[in-house]
């Protein structure tokens, strides 16, 4: 793993646990081991992160939550729900 990404994850948590509350697992066997939930403390806004990768750090948020000019490093995967699952336009399929 890259120290860019351990200081890139390590700049996220530190600003979750100063800025958001952490939300409980929906089920408690998930024990949100892929997934992380927060919530802002001003406004009750949930983001969702994915910390395991290598590489990267995945970030859910709803599409009003998304700024309207994104870096060119960071991708964009639009994903709606379809039963009890999460899947993209390509029928990629989501936690």
């Amino acid at each position: 793993m890259s120290q860019q990404v351990e200081t890139t994850k390590t700049a996220i948590r530190t600003f979750l646990q100063q800025n958001c509350i952490p939300v409980p697992p929906k089920t408690p066997t998930s024990q949100q081991r892929h997934l992380e939930v927060w919530e802002t403390k001003q406004g009750r806004r949930a983001v969702g992160l994915e910390f395991g990768h290598s590489d990267i750090v995945n970030i859910w948020v709803t599409t009003l939550n998304i700024p309207p000019a994104l870096p060119d490093d960071v991708q964009l995967v639009r994903k709606t729900p379809k039963g009890s699952k999460w899947t993209d336009a390509n029928g990629d399929g989501a936690n």
